[in-house]
């Protein structure tokens, strides 16, 4: 492949051998494979690092940040559960607080909330949905109100990965 390159670019510069072709401006040897594999690999490195920008990972993302994010946004640290819905599964920001109300929390402890955020973050994770969920939840306009409304986000998951979560 790299001979019939270099017939091309032989024949359409008619004896040049050089030509600008990296973003560095320096000059390739068109028939030295070394410097041609080095300009591939720098150019591919270069195209992977923009692509890596663009998707922002969350390092670090845990109970407590969710916790945070959730307080953030709706003033309380509300509860977040999975729920199947018509053969679909949401992750649900409940309108309960995650602990200490004395009328409806699922949780006795905030520790025994955290650990359950935590083990919320842990699925999405593991099925590639906490990006989706977190992005979902910061830019919503929805409201959890107490026994009207929730704020469902629906998982984009296979059949298997449906029955192993539920």
């Amino acid at each position: 492949m790299l001979k019939a390159q270099r017939e091309r670019q032989q024949q359409f510069e008619e004896g040049q051998k050089a030509e600008k072709i990296d973003g560095n401006n320096r000059s390739i040897d068109f028939d030295n494979d070394d410097e041609w594999l080095e300009a591939f690999n720098k150019a591919k490195e270069k195209k992977e690092q923009e692509e890596n920008d663009d998707f922002e990972e969350r390092p670090g993302f845990d109970g407590y940040v969710l916790r945070d994010m959730l307080c953030a946004k709706w003033g309380a640290p509300l509860d977040v559960d999975f729920q199947k819905i018509g053969g679909k599964v949401y992750c649900t920001v409940l309108p309960l607080l995650g602990f200490g109300s004395p009328l409806r929390s699922r949780h006795e402890t905030e520790l025994d909330y955290l650990m359950h955020l935590q083990g919320v973050i842990e699925i999405l994770n593991k099925y590639d949905n906490l990006e989706y969920f977190v992005s979902y939840i910061e830019s919503t306009e929805k409201t959890p109100k107490r026994g009207t409304d929730s704020v469902p986000v629906r998982l984009m998951l296979t059949e298997e990965q449906i029955s192993q979560i539920l």
